[in-house]
This record gives C-alpha cells, structure tokens and sequence, in this order.
C-alpha cells in the first residue's frame, strides 16, 4: 500500500499519551499499524507540546521512568512516520472558534481541531469524545473515534 493509499488519521494529544504511557492499548497499536505503512498519522506541534509537558509532568520525581518514557516517545516519533504540522494562524483559530465552540464547548482544543481541519484527515482520533463529539464530526464531515472505536470500525469493516 502506497502512502496515497493510506487513511490519513489526526491524532490528539490523549491518543499519543495513551501510546506512551499504555504500550498495549488501542492507541499503542494505531502507532504500530502507522510505523508498518498501514496508516498515515499527522498531528500538530501544540499537540506535540502538550504529550511532552504531560510526560514531563506526571514523571517529574521519577527520573528512571521518565527516561525510559522519554525513549519511548523518540521511539514512537522517529518510527510511526507522524507528520506534524505548524499550529494554525491566529485567524483559522479564530474562524474555527466561531464555528464550533458551540459544539465543541471547549476553547482549548479549538486550535487542534482547526489544525486537523487544515489536514484533512479521513479520520481524527482522540479520547476525549466529550469534546471531540458526534456533533463537531457531523459539522466538519470527518469521522471522530476514539482508538478503540476507530478499531472496531475497522474490524467490522466500516
């Protein structure tokens, strides 16, 4: 399969956390799918920003684990073949902003919802369905599913 072939999935930041932090999960074996070819995964640097001050934070006191975490995540960026893009300009953000706080009903990851629009990914992964609702999906016409509902999607053959 040719990278033209590949879904595109935008991931958020919980999705790449779960993957460092749970090397058996959902998200863990998204990553792998990804290194192998079978998907192509893109994210943005304010997602990148947020899986690395939460690695930073919750291992801050634990500084075997945390290097151990810290290899885990190089792992997991040099092999999965994730592009990551800028954040989005001040006025996309703001445009989006507009458009879905309604749905979405949380300023904070309106910039990440505006990069993956930009992306234009078959797909956006992210464990937070609160936020990332059926509502904002039905908006901007791309599919949003947890890693474990994205899984059984394809499984299932949806």
């Amino acid at each position: 399969m040719t990278s033209k072939e590949c879904l595109r999935l935008f991931l958020d930041s919980n999705v790449l956390i779960e993957a460092v932090f749970l090397p058996d999960s959902a998200a863990s074996a998204i990553i792998q799918l990804a290194a192998g070819g079978t998907f192509d995964i893109i994210t943005c640097r304010p997602v990148i920003i947020d899986v690395e001050n939460a690695i930073l934070k919750k291992l801050k006191s634990d500084s075997a684990r945390l290097n151990k975490i810290i290899d885990r995540w190089q792992a997991i960026l040099e092999e999965s073949r994730l592009t990551v893009l800028h954040a989005p300009e001040d006025n996309v953000i703001q445009k989006t902003y507009k458009l879905y706080i309604a749905t979405m009903r949380h300023q904070a990851d309106i910039q990440i919802l505006a990069a993956a629009l930009l992306a234009k990914p078959n797909f956006i992964l992210s464990g937070n369905r609160e936020h990332f609702n059926d509502l904002v999906a039905n908006k901007c016409s791309i599919p949003i599913r947890s890693c474990p509902e994205f899984i059984e999607d394809l499984i299932a053959g949806r």
